[in-house]
């Protein structure tokens, strides 16, 4: 509680008090978004389901930067029944057309399987999409892209629990603002 009191409650109070916080921020509109992907490994037929929550930041007309936090299942029974993972997300908007936008984004991160397999249970993931985004309403878009996940836990190929995973698959994800409060592009 001293910890909080002497160096996290200056830094909340201090914008306040001093003004700053009615200045410009750098963010042009801010939107939470859900998302569930399906990847299909490569050269297999193991699936890989992931359902991801987070926020997103846009920057500038053209970039967002954000945080998602992702629950995994496989279809494969050499992988942990479930996993939860945190990363950061990128997004690049490469065109703009009307309420339609395409993008790009990577996202990379770690997960951590349970409960089976405890030598193997934290892992690095990588996810690379493409797609288009359509704007729905002013709060809402819909996106629908095509990706590539990559899967691995520092253990060589061999490695049969929790062993490196590739594979391309199609998301789904809608992203969603509680109040509209800037020009949305």
């Amino acid at each position: 509680m001293k910890f909080v009191a002497k160096y996290i409650l200056p830094l909340i109070l201090l914008p306040t008090i001093s003004g700053c916080s009615k200045s410009k921020a750098q963010v042009l509109s801010s939107n939470n978004y859900v998302t569930y992907s399906l990847f299909r490994e490569a050269g297999y037929t193991d699936y890989l389901n992931t359902f991801d929550f987070g926020r997103i930041y846009r920057i500038s007309r053209w970039a967002a930067l954000g945080g998602e936090a992702s629950v995994y299942k496989f279809t494969a029974d050499n992988y942990s029944f479930i996993g939860l993972g945190l990363r950061p997300v990128l997004d690049i908007y490469l065109l703009h057309k009307g309420h339609c936008s395409i993008f790009t984004e990577g996202r990379g991160g770690i997960v951590y399987m349970f409960p089976e397999y405890s030598r193997s249970a934290l892992n690095f993931t990588f996810v690379s999409t493409t797609g288009v985004e359509l704007r729905v309403f002013k709060t809402n878009n819909l996106r629908f892209g095509l990706g590539y996940h990559h899967f691995s836990n520092g253990k060589q190929y061999a490695e049969i629990t929790n062993a490196v995973w590739d594979g391309f698959g199609i998301s789904f994800a809608w992203h969603y603002r509680f109040a509209y409060y800037k020009r949305q592009f």
